[in-house]
């Protein structure tokens, strides 16, 4: 396996010693058998990251601290960006259930992008510093809108309609990025999935081909997988070896997700590792319903189809939360 959840899911790490299958796409028109400048979206074009991207060109900054109306997140064939379909959104219960543990768990952080940085010079606008929540200054790289972890003790101010954010994205005192919570989240304007997300190495210094069909791998099966399919047939009945009961196998992923080795989100170096309280945090019986809790943090966005099938199937009702 990788060393860290984030290496699994790196754009540079493509086709990693931990990728059993994967459906390859590269950045070759004739092979990739797509336009690498411009896609509409159809077969055998892979396109599957715009689903779940949201419109996020829509945030606005300012010139001057008192009238928003300039583009600084601008459209950008990068991980944490591409082409918005705006078709797809996590659930709130996805962000505050299934990855309940962002401070220890990295999967949430490897999974998600929660931190859209201004990138206004890529779009040739000479401007060093423009200005954003509170009337503060923010310059390109910075912080421009933060989906946060956790609903802040202070309240966040959200205004009414679409404010000057023009996403309806809310204040903190202090703070120059727009923020939203976990509880202000919608169906338009959401974290997007980094783990999938474009990624190319012709970009150079501007903002690339955002509306190219994608060129990264689509990954159909891990190693690290093996492990969950593993610790369900001890849970359905198998019987284990000496040192795989389904909680020591459960916990092989867990301990790699305490391990961090860079903040996709802060954007910065982050060495951690917090595999012990993680595996400490498993419970000592694991039955069918634990384990399901432990199936989407290793695999969303990758089978859900599969998921709400063979959810009920293996005996955990809807009203179950995962």
């Amino acid at each position: 396996m990788q060393p860290t959840f984030y290496d699994v899911n790196l754009g540079s790490n493509d086709r990693n010693s931990e990728i059993v299958l994967y459906s390859d796409h590269c950045e070759d028109e004739y092979y990739n058998q797509a336009s690498l400048s411009y896609s509409d979206g159809g077969a055998p074009e892979s396109f599957a990251s715009w689903f779940a991207t949201w419109n996020y060109t829509e945030i606005r900054s300012s010139f001057n601290g008192s009238t928003y109306d300039v583009t600084s997140v601008d459209w950008e064939a990068a991980q944490w960006g591409g082409r918005p379909w705006t078709r797809m959104a996590p659930t709130i219960d996805a962000i505050t259930g299934t990855f309940a543990d962002k401070t220890n768990d990295s999967r949430y952080d490897g999974t998600f992008v929660t931190t859209y940085r201004g990138n206004w010079v890529k779009a040739g606008i000479a401007d060093e510093i423009l200005y954003n929540t509170n009337g503060l200054p923010v310059r390109n790289g910075d912080a421009i809108l933060t989906f946060l972890d956790e609903e802040p003790a202070t309240p966040i101010d959200y205004g009414s309609g679409s404010g000057n954010s023009n996403i309806g994205a809310g204040t903190l005192p202090g703070r120059a990025d727009w923020v939203v919570g976990p509880y202000g989240i919608s169906r338009i304007v959401y974290p997007e999935l980094w783990k999938i997300g474009t990624y190319r190495t012709d970009n150079g210094s501007g903002l690339g081909q955002p509306n190219a069909a994608l060129t990264r791998p689509w990954n159909i099966a891990k190693f690290s997988e093996l492990y969950l399919i593993a610790a369900e047939a001890v849970v359905m009945g198998a019987t284990p070896q000496s040192g795989y009961s389904a909680r020591e196998l459960i916990n092989v992923l867990r301990a790699r997700a305490g391990k961090w080795r860079w903040d996709n989100n802060g954007n910065s170096e982050k060495i951690v590792d917090h595999s012990a309280a993680i595996v400490a945090a498993t419970p000592a019986d694991i039955d069918i319903i634990t384990f399901w809790k432990n199936v989407p943090v290793n695999i969303m966005v990758k089978d859900t189809a599969g998921l709400t099938w063979f959810v009920p199937k293996n005996g955990l009702n809807w009203q179950e939360p995962m």
